[in-house]
């Protein structure tokens, strides 16, 4: 359970200049192709098409790193579940036809 680059992020963060710079590299990398991955949703019409894509992938990997750590404290994959399951609800409730109509859930 958990992220590698986030415990990485966390140990060696205040360490090594170097280090931090290359895991924030590597985060940003990770968050570029969630961000792609949104904006095919949001081609398809499956996220409102105002929706900031970087911003919410962005959201998404602070979300997952957070949840992770709780995760690994607790050893259980509860929080991360819990984040997908609050995240992945918030994405669907926005979601609009192509009429501008909402989507009910």
């Amino acid at each position: 359970m958990g992220c590698l680059l986030g415990g990485l992020g966390q140990e060696l963060s205040g360490v090594s200049e170097v280090f931090r710079d290359k895991i924030a590299e590597c985060f940003s990398a990770i968050a570029e192709r969630v961000a792609g991955c949104l904006e095919e949703a949001r081609q398809l019409q499956d996220i409102p098409d105002d929706s900031n894509v970087q911003e919410m992938a962005d959201l998404l990997v602070d979300c997952w790193e957070g949840a992770a750590l709780r995760s690994r404290l607790r050893r259980s994959p509860n929080s991360l579940d819990a984040m997908l399951d609050f995240y992945f609800q918030a994405v669907a409730t926005n979601r609009r036809h192509p009429e501008g109509t909402e989507v009910s859930h």
